[in-house]
């Protein structure tokens, strides 16, 4: 192995470093706040993999969301990061 190669850390492992500037708030927050349904909001968390007190912004909240509400119901989607 190459002495002058970077070993990068898989994206799971990777920390998130928060955004600057950024209104970050918990998904349960987010949910709150928008009068989401209980179903849709459980599976947008799975669908964009979420856990509990996820901290992220009202335009990812919204982007998920809507990109669950539009998925076709039992096919695979694509999961948002």
């Amino acid at each position: 192995m190459d002495k002058d190669k970077e070993i990068k850390a898989p994206p799971a492992m990777k920390p998130e470093v928060p955004k600057r500037g950024a209104d970050l708030q918990t998904v349960e927050s987010w949910r709150d706040k928008k009068g989401t349904p209980v179903p849709v909001y459980a599976g947008t968390c799975v669908t964009a993999r979420w856990k509990p007190g996820k901290q992220i912004t009202e335009q990812e909240y919204d982007a998920a969301v809507k990109g669950f509400r539009a998925a076709p119901a039992g096919k695979e989607v694509n999961h948002v990061r």
